[in-house]
Parts: C-alpha cells; sequence; structure tokens
C-alpha cells in the first residue's frame, strides 16, 4: 500500500492520507495515520472492533467515514485504518451553518441560499437533515454506538446532498450494555444540559445514552435550517461568561418553557415560525426538560421525508435561477485551482480566488508596458536626428 506525501487533513491524533495504490478489494479510499504516541493497542482494539461491528449500509449518497481495515508498519506496528474517501466536491457542513452563504459558494450552492429563494432553501435543508439522520440511525440502531461528538465539522455534503460523516474513530462503543471503549471527543457547546447540571457524561466508568447525540443531532439541524444556534440569545440574568453553554445549562431556547427568561432573540430565530408545524414540535421536544422524549434520528427522517411530501404535493416553487451554458469566450480558468468560471465572476467559484486582484496587476503590467513602449519609441526618434 502506498500513501500520499501531502496529507488531505491534520488533526491531533493524526493525518489522512490519501491512498495512491492499494489491493483491488479498495476503492475510493484514504488513511487515517496516528501519530506515534496515538499508536496504542487500546485504540487498535477499538478500530478492530469497528472493523469487525459495521452499522448497516445505508442509501447511495449517504456514508460513514467508517474504518475497512487495520493498517500496520513494514514491522507489523500498527499505524491507523482505511476508511472511503468522501464524496468529490464536499465541504464542511459548517458552511450552510451560517446566517448567510458565503459569495465563494453561492453559485455552486444556490439550493441553499436563503436570499435567492427562501421557500428553495428550506426545503433542500431539509432534505438535507433527511439524509443525515439516515445514516446517524444505522448507527444508533446496531446498539453499540454512541457519536458523543456530533457537530457540523464532523458532516461533509456535496452540493447535490451527498452526506459523509466523518471522525468516526472518536465514537463510544458498548456491547450488551457494557462500556468497551469511551468516547475520546466532544465539544462543550453541543453537550446537553444534562451534563452542566447534573454532570452526565464526566464518568468515564459509564456509558452515555443515545440522547446525548439527539440532543446534538437536533442542535445542528436548527443551525442548518435557521442559520445560528438554538441557544445563540441574550438571557436576561447577566451570565459570569455569557456564552452558549451559560444558556443550553439554564434551558434557554426562545420556543421553550424558560423563553420568558431571555432578554434578546436575534432575528434568524424568527423563521423558525415559518417551517412547518410537525418540523417546530420536533425541535421544542428536543429542547426541552425530557432527555428521553428527544426525537431519535429515524423520528427525525420519517418527519422530514413526510413533510417533504406534503410540499412536492403542493403548489410548484418558483424554479431556481437558470444559469445559462458558457460560451468558449465568455469564461476564464481560476490560476489558483484551474476551474472554470464566467468572464464576469469576481471570486473563483470552487476556491474564493480573486479575480478582481488579477485584473489590477494586469493593469499595472500592462501601464509598465505601455511606458516602456512610449520611452524606446521616443528614444528612437531622437536616434533618427543624430
Amino acid at each position: 500500500m502506498i500513501l500520499a506525501d501531502e496529507p488531505l487533513a491534520s488533526g491531533g491524533e493524526g493525518e489522512v492520507r490519501k491512498v495512491t495504490s492499494c489491493p483491488s478489494r479498495f476503492d475510493n479510499v484514504c488513511a487515517k495515520v496516528y501519530f506515534k504516541p496515538k499508536q496504542t493497542n487500546k485504540r487498535e482494539q477499538k478500530i478492530r472492533f469497528m472493523v469487525d461491528n459495521p452499522p448497516s449500509n445505508v442509501k447511495k449518497g449517504m456514508m460513514l467515514a467508517w474504518p475497512l481495515d487495520t493498517i500496520y508498519t513494514s514491522e507489523g506496528k500498527f499505524m491507523g485504518f482505511l476508511m472511503p474517501l468522501a464524496f468529490p466536491g464536499s465541504k464542511q457542513l459548517i458552511i450552510l451553518t451560517l446566517p448567510k452563504l458565503k459569495k465563494a459558494y453561492k453559485a455552486e450552492w444556490y439550493k441553499f441560499d436563503k436570499e435567492i429563494d427562501i421557500r428553495m432553501a428550506l426545503v433542500s435543508r431539509m432534505k438535507l437533515i433527511n439524509n443525515i439522520a439516515i445514516p446517524v440511525h444505522s448507527l444508533h440502531a446496531t446498539g453499540k454506538y454512541v457519536l458523543k461528538d456530533f457537530k457540523p465539522e464532523n458532516v461533509l455534503v456535496t452540493p447535490t446532498g451527498q452526506i459523509t460523516i466523518v471522525d468516526m474513530d472518536s465514537i463510544q462503543i458498548c456491547e450488551n450494555g457494557k462500556l468497551l471503549f469511551p468516547g475520546t471527543a466532544a465539544t462543550e457547546d453541543y453537550m446537553p444540559p444534562e451534563f452542566y447540571n447534573q454532570k452526565v457524561g464526566t464518568d468515564e466508568k459509564k456509558p452515555l445514552e443515545k440522547s446525548w447525540d439527539n440532543f446534538a443531532v437536533s442542535e445542528v439541524f436548527y443551525q442548518l435550517m435557521f442559520g445560528l444556534k438554538p441557544y445563540a440569545v441574550t438571557p436576561k440574568t447577566e451570565s459570569e461568561d455569557g456564552t452558549i453553554r451559560y444558556c443550553i445549562s439554564h434551558n434557554l431556547f426562545p420556543f421553550g418553557k424558560n423563553a420568558s427568561q431571555i432578554a434578546k432573540v436575534p432575528a434568524p430565530h424568527n423563521n423558525f415560525k415559518v417551517v412547518p408545524q410537525p418540523v417546530q414540535d420536533l425541535f421544542i421536544r428536543a429542547f426541552g426538560d425530557d432527555p428521553n422524549n428527544r426525537p431519535q434520528a429515524m423520528e427525525w427522517g420519517k418527519t422530514i421525508h413526510s413533510v417533504l411530501r406534503s410540499i412536492d404535493d403542493g403548489p410548484t416553487p418558483p424554479p431556481p435561477p437558470q444559469t445559462p451554458s458558457p460560451k468558449p469566450d465568455t469564461v476564464k480558468y481560476c490560476p489558483k485551482c484551474g476551474s472554470l468560471n464566467y468572464e464576469t465572476a469576481k471570486y473563483c467559484k470552487r476556491c474564493g480566488h480573486s479575480f478582481e486582484k488579477d485584473e489590477k496587476k494586469r493593469g499595472c503590467a500592462a501601464s509598465f508596458v505601455a511606458i516602456l513602449v512610449s520611452v524606446f519609441v521616443i528614444i528612437a526618434i531622437i536616434l533618427c536626428f543624430i
């Protein structure tokens, strides 16, 4: 097996590298290579368990970056594992969890752009929620796994809605109710209220329930729909840090029972009343007081699927803006990534490179050349009269 020299990504535990040559039974794979201090026997055992106990296959276009096999050095020392490559053109879901879609993504991700068509964008985002819910349910259905660190950075998505959930090796693993391997990562802004109020999740010997994931998944879905976190509010009582974590611990959801304790609600929350009632109900349950009443991934999928069918049966939404096919003389190539762009584009649709800066540089260069030519012409004329 041969790995690429340059990593695709790097983190605290290791690097992800593309596999340039490997046995034919693997196709479109990459390798996670742990840094030496992380190449432990315990980690090897965990990856071997995951290889031997994968969740059921999900639908085409939805994927878990699940370990396919362990990899070793030439001396037989464990170094990491093979996993599927994400779909081409994938970006972190976080680009769709902001209040506005950045200019660099507007052309290719227009279906998710609320400034173009709010209805089209919300429908596209609900379809994305459905696509994310399916692999999460596949994982939970095994009865063995809890993600623990579900967040937008760990979900990769394409403009067509293909999903890859990554960072799978940090999950919690149980078997027959016994904790085998605790989850190795978590993010404070996606931890549920019971972590702050009841210290749930602080004892590494006690396994987490799926309700932990159900909270984080619902929080990410809220971000995807409305462009901010559900607890992004200003409380009436001043907190020591004024963070999202304070609002989570006090369950300050704008549409929950503690709404009266909120002093200010940012405007993007107002779109909550625009989405269908069944979707509102799921969010209200997700951010309520009872962890066991939070909707699971399967319920999210079924509800969103039903809502989308009713929308499809309704009036036809206005078509998205149609971009004419570029003619050979109206396009230009990006000097940075080589992608094709319209002649009038100010930024590259793929990498965000500024064409305006290129034009300024070319303009300065052209002016300099023109001055040089003029100087040479004047010198030539003078020499003719000498």
